[in-house]
């Protein structure tokens, strides 16, 4: 690499930027230094033919007094090779809690994926509400969705909650707001910030993630933040917070080290985004993306520019806007478009009187 990255190892391999993993494992303030490698998540081979179902989620929710019109997205992928029969798509609730749907639809001859989107109509619908708003529950939705094509057939089963979350950034006396309206109404957020349950991260199963959420609850909380020096937590962090009504900030894992500025970096983290984003924007609970964990903070405030020659600012600076200016807000526009992306937190920074 051209030039060099700050970082927290106590030695000058700098190796934490560069790699892929749980920054937290190379040492931070509150952990030691324990870098580990291997494969620590499930692998499996999957075979499939026709069409398959690779997300189903709400795309848009749009309120008409009481009634909910809801923007349905499923998106599947067709083997291709052959022009093969209409695949007929269809959603339904199993308790009948809105009107099922059924349509036809061409599969792409060549393969690949496409979007199926329908538009339900909810009358009387409730809403999802975080804990303590005062004005309902955290009511979700079980929603189950299949794609025939032929003799071969796929189904998703998925939990929905319909609201809309809104960061609202305007011009006030003290400068600008930063605030949270859930379904329309203004929201006191409560929390903290989430780092993995155990430092060897395999080590944290289920019941360490309903131990975190519970805790939360009990004490009142209403939002947590998953902190980018991490991991992006599995599945049952976030079920369980749709269920116990806790917004989820989920910041990219990106934290306290700028970014190498090469192509083949930002390709893979284009393709780690979208991974993450097409996972996890189903939930309720997800509330805003963040781009990383204190890098803009470091630059303009810790000292980081002096490590650099002059004519090197300008390089370092150009691949961090590319990441986080560009990447991944592009990824997020595109995949997520309804949920608010900011670059960095803080916001401000240490010795600034807006913090």
């Amino acid at each position: 690499h051209p030039w060099p990255i700050p970082h927290q190892e106590p030695d000058a391999r700098a190796t934490r930027a560069f790699s892929r993993k749980a920054a937290y494992h190379f040492g931070w303030d509150w952990g030691p230094r324990y870098p580990t490698s291997g494969i620590w998540r499930p692998a499996r081979l999957e075979a499939w033919s026709g069409v398959r179902i690779t997300d189903a989620h709400v795309a848009s929710l749009q309120m008409l007094g009481d009634t909910a019109l809801v923007r349905f997205a499923v998106d599947m992928e067709a083997a291709g090779g052959t022009a093969g029969p209409p695949v007929r798509v269809g959603i339904r609730t199993p308790d009948g809690s809105f009107r099922a749907v059924v349509e036809n639809i061409a599969a792409p001859a060549v393969g690949g994926p496409f979007r199926w989107e329908t538009t339900l109509v909810v009358p009387g619908a409730e809403l999802w509400w975080p804990r303590g708003a005062g004005r309902g529950s955290p009511r979700l939705y079980d929603v189950e969705v299949d794609a025939v094509q032929g003799h071969r057939w796929d189904r998703r089963a998925v939990r929905v909650g319909l609201r809309t979350v809104e960061l609202v950034t305007e011009a006030d006396t003290a400068g600008e707001s930063f605030l949270f309206r859930v379904n329309g109404a203004p929201l006191f957020a409560r929390g903290a910030n989430v780092v993995p349950p155990d430092h060897f991260t395999r080590r944290a199963d289920s019941a360490a993630y309903a131990r975190l959420v519970a805790d939360a609850a009990a004490a009142n909380m209403n939002m947590l933040r998953v902190w980018g020096g991490g991991v992006y937590l599995p599945d049952v962090f976030y079920d369980l917070a749709d269920q116990a009504g806790i917004l989820v900030w989920q910041d990219f894992m990106f934290a306290n080290a700028l970014v190498p500025g090469d192509s083949a970096f930002a390709a893979s983290v284009a393709a780690e985004a979208e991974d993450q984003v097409r996972r996890l924007r189903r939930h309720p609970s997800l509330a805003i993306w963040c781009g990383n964990n204190e890098i803009a903070e470091g630059w303009a405030d810790w000292g980081w520019q002096a490590d650099y020659a002059p004519q090197v600012v300008p390089e370092v600076e150009a691949a961090y806007r590319r990441i986080f200016l560009d990447v991944l807000p592009g990824v997020v526009a595109r995949l997520d478009g309804g949920r608010p992306y900011i670059p960095s937190s803080p916001r401000h920074g240490w010795g600034h009187p807006e913090s």
